[in-house]
């Protein structure tokens, strides 16, 4: 399994991160994909969404992030 890109981005005063699976987000700035954006649940994580993550990043540019609290 490929490692995701992994950020974090400022917004006000919380830090949120953010992780990408994409073949397109290796090899370009503006990838070419249709995005998709995995939410986890309750006491969740980005991390836990990276096998079907990673099971759609053939087709899509796929987007987890880590939800405060």
């Amino acid at each position: 399994m490929s490692s995701p890109l992994s950020r974090s981005l400022s917004i006000g005063d919380a830090l949120i991160h953010v992780n990408e699976w994409s073949d397109a987000a290796a090899h370009s700035r503006e990838p070419r994909l249709d995005p998709v954006l995995l939410l986890h649940g309750f006491t969740g994580s980005a991390e836990a969404m990276s096998g079907l993550a990673e099971g759609l990043s053939d087709a899509y540019r796929v987007l987890a992030i880590d939800l405060p609290g």
